[in-house]
Order: C-alpha cells, then sequence, then structure tokens
C-alpha cells in the first residue's frame, strides 16, 4: 500500500465521484479507477459501491477513510519535523486545546513565542479531553492544553492556570435569580449536564458525595455549545469551567460560580514522555514554562 493510493482514496472519498476526484488529482480517470481497485484487491475488500452517478463508502470504506487521514497527517507532520532539523527552529507546531480557558493560554502563546521564532507555523485544533489524549497518543499533536486529571506515567504535564467550577442555569430557572454565586447542595436535587469524559463525572460525583447527595446526570456532553443549547431547552444545569460565561453573552442561560465548597479546574500542557520530541517541540515548551512562570 503506497501513500499515492491513500490520497486517491480520500480524494475519491471526499468527491463521491470519480470523476471530479480525478479532476482534483490532476489525473485521468482510468489510471485512478486502477488504482482504487488495485487498492481494494491489496485489501481483499470493496471500499467503495458505486453508483452510475455517485458512488458510497462501504463500511470497510469508512474505518479505511479514517485510518487514512491519521496516516497520511502522520506522514505530514514527520516530513514537516524532519525539514525543521534541517533548517533550524522552523516548521509547523501542532497543538492541541480544550475549550473554556484553553484558546486564550495558546493564543498568548503563540504571540509571545513567534517573536522569537519568527518563521514557525502554528496548526491549533479543539476537541475535549478524550480527543487531546487519543491525538497525543497518535502524534497527531505535539503539545496539548488540559485539564487536570491527567495520567503522569504517560504525559509529563506543567500547571499553566486555574479557574473555579460554575453552574449553567436556564435564564428563566428559580435557581437563576440576583445571587452571583449558588451553593454545591442547591444542585443535589437538580438535572444536570456534565463533561461525558469519565473521570470528570467521577470528579462531580465526589463532590457530592462529599456533601452527604448524589448528582443526577442527565446528559453528558463533550463540547459547550451543546451544553449552551441543551440548557436553553431546560434538559438541565450544567457546570462547567467560569470561563464558560464569556461565551454566554446573547444565549438565555446565566453562569454562576459554584460555592461551599469552591472548586477548581486546573488547566495543564501536557505532552507525551515517550516520544522523541522536535527541538521545536522542545523550546515551544521551555517558553511557555518561563511564561508562566513569570506570573
Amino acid at each position: 500500500m503506497e501513500i499515492r493510493q491513500m490520497r486517491y482514496f480520500l480524494a475519491t472519498a471526499e468527491e463521491m465521484n470519480i470523476t471530479r476526484a480525478a479532476e482534483k488529482l490532476h489525473i485521468a480517470q482510468p489510471p485512478l479507477s486502477r488504482a482504487l481497485a488495485a487498492l481494494e484487491k491489496e485489501l481483499g475488500t470493496q471500499l467503495f459501491i458505486r453508483g452510475k452517478r455517485r458512488i458510497m463508502l462501504t463500511a470497510e470504506g469508512a474505518l479505511f477513510r479514517h485510518r487514512c487521514e491519521q496516516i497520511l497527517a502522520l506522514t505530514d507532520k514527520t516530513a514537516e519535523e524532519i525539514r525543521t532539523m534541517k533548517h533550524g527552529i522552523s516548521g509547523t507546531l501542532y497543538i492541541g486545546t480544550v475549550e473554556g480557558r484553553g484558546p486564550a493560554y495558546v493564543s498568548e502563546w503563540i504571540a509571545g513565542f513567534e517573536k522569537i521564532f519568527p518563521n514557525v507555523r502554528y496548526n491549533v485544533w479543539d476537541g475535549n479531553m478524550d480527543d487531546i489524549f487519543s491525538r497525543l497518543e497518535k502524534g497527531l499533536i505535539d503539545v496539548a492544553v488540559g485539564l487536570e486529571p491527567y495520567d503522569p506515567e504517560i504525559y509529563e504535564g506543567y500547571h499553566v492556570g486555574r479557574e473555579p467550577w460554575a453552574a449553567v442555569i436556564p435564564a428563566d430557572h428559580p435557581l437563576a435569580g440576583a445571587r452571583k454565586s449558588i451553593p454545591l447542595a442547591e444542585l443535589a436535587g437538580q438535572e444536570l449536564i456534565v463533561s461525558s469524559r469519565k473521570s470528570r463525572m467521577q470528579e462531580i460525583s465526589k463532590w457530592f458525595q462529599d456533601i452527604g447527595a448524589e448528582p443526577n446526570v442527565r446528559v453528558g456532553v463533550a463540547h459547550e455549545s451543546n451544553l449552551f443549547e441543551l440548557v436553553e431547552k431546560g434538559i438541565g444545569i450544567g457546570i462547567f469551567p467560569a470561563s464558560i460565561s464569556e461565551n454566554a453573552s446573547g444565549r438565555r442561560v446565566v453562569v454562576k460560580k459554584i460555592v461551599e465548597p469552591t472548586f477548581t479546574a486546573s488547566y495543564v500542557l501536557l505532552a507525551p514522555k515517550e516520544r522523541t520530541r522536535s527541538e521545536l517541540v522542545d523550546k515551544f515548551i521551555a517558553y511557555v514554562r518561563e511564561t508562566e512562570g513569570k506570573k
């Protein structure tokens, strides 16, 4: 199996049409059709269901598309790292970030780092913590801003900031009054919307257990955009880091800091321990540690 074949396959999967894919690849249609047929023969399975005007992916084709995207992303990243080693501090830095304060941290670091190393380019990707760990593990990103907890046996983690946890309440809910904070006990009987991350659910469950209550988690979500929609519909009260209030403008929600007790979300810069890092990645980590250490 060749990288060229994977690129041919992805172009065809994106266009869902052999003719358009050939035009996109700047090759004739017959060589593309032969390349795809050879790929299917090598894999021993059908990747496409071919119709008169449009083709569709089989279940095997959908899986192969996902793997090709990962392999080609890693291939391109590796080539970029090799060029960086040859030409000094340049190339592309792949950074992952969670929502909340993550994007603000990354933007601040890039703004400062590029003054020192102006030839560096950046690829910033955002997702939930499960996505972050998966991409770090596969080598698709170099470093990431995430939230604790993380496995210190697998990742190096450097604390970069913290913020309180907050409740995101429907604007017409009885708890959405004038108070700027809300005791945890008042959320005990409410239907809750929390992060779908298993360790986060366990953490929040312990908060309630410590005050002699059990949380009523109705929905687990991966992204804050889903949280806002659910809260506005009255599905439940969300529990997220307080910086979510920065994106709540125009939404029919009220954001209140959780108190009695107060809980803190800790942000960390993460990097895999067992991976050989490029000089660019080492320089960036050192820059972040020095910058955050001065605050």
